[in-house]
């Protein structure tokens, strides 16, 4: 997909390397996802892997963790999928906590830009 990364492993603590790595809990209900991919297409501070970043994580999910495509919802700004607009992103977390039930596995995945913001709670 044209981007290369070689794998690290870093830990604050004991890991045993030898033990197959789990990622997703086994659940006993279904597998769901949000995968988000923003480049900023035609934006100042555009970048250039997030797709590919998110093309990967769907790669994963479906053929190395068994999710069925029709349970996970794509947010990319490649003129494809929904866009991954603040409601569409809010839109997703909403859909996901309707249709979730108690043993399912719920995985997001975000890239694109990151900030901060102050917690009012």
């Amino acid at each position: 997909m044209g981007y290369e990364q070689l794998p690290q492993l870093s830990s604050s603590r004991w890991i045993d390397v030898n033990r197959p790595l789990t990622i997703v809990p086994k659940g006993s209900g279904r597998r769901r996802a949000i995968v988000v991919g923003i480049n900023y297409v035609g934006q100042k501070g555009e970048l250039k892997a997030c797709h590919n970043d998110a093309n990967n994580v769907l790669k994963y999910l479906i053929e190395a963790q068994g999710f069925d495509p029709s349970q996970i919802l794509i947010l990319m700004d490649d003129g494809k999928h929904t866009e991954p607009t603040r409601r569409n992103i809010e839109d997703a977390f909403v859909r996901m906590t309707q249709y979730s039930q108690p043993g399912d596995v719920v995985w997001v995945s975000f890239s694109g830009h990151g900030g901060r913001a102050v917690d009012i709670s």
